[in-house]
């Protein structure tokens, strides 16, 4: 008998299944808010985040200085700003304002500490770069960002 197996085990799963229907449920396994939800720090962080990125592509420079930190600093790969003025000053309105530069998310993940975000980054002026940005926010506001080339 070829089947013979597969018939007695089909038989088996017949008969028990029914019996196991009626029995109460195992209790749910204990879970940490940070398994299925996301933490109060990482909700800020991403809200932050995504607001930044909406003014930067509505090329909104008082809406992106309003995120920042005004003591905040920021690593542009090994260049160094310090402060929201110096941000706003020399990185951000001429590498983005000026540049009518758009930024698009391809990739996102919380590390428990700060948000990582991966965007393809294009302006009118040629610039076509995927780009890593590491946020640290506190207080609702841009306190850190870590700036890496992919």
């Amino acid at each position: 008998m070829k089947y013979g197996a597969a018939a007695v085990a089909l038989a088996a799963a017949a008969f028990l299944l029914p019996s196991s229907l009626s029995q109460a449920a195992a209790a749910p396994e204990t879970v940490t808010a940070n398994q299925w939800w996301q933490s109060s720090a990482e909700r800020q962080a991403r809200s932050v985040e995504a607001r930044f990125i909406n003014r930067s592509n509505a090329l909104d420079p008082a809406g992106i200085a309003a995120l920042i930190a005004t003591d905040a600093k920021w690593d542009s790969v090994g260049n160094l700003f310090a402060g929201r003025d110096d941000i706003m000053t020399r990185l951000i309105i001429p590498a983005v304002i000026k540049t009518s530069a758009r930024y698009t998310v391809i990739g996102s993940h919380w590390d428990g500490f700060r948000l990582q975000q991966d965007y393809h980054f294009v302006s009118k002026t040629g610039d076509d770069v995927l780009l890593h940005y590491a946020y640290l926010i506190r207080d609702g506001q841009i306190a850190d960002i870590v700036e890496y080339l992919d």
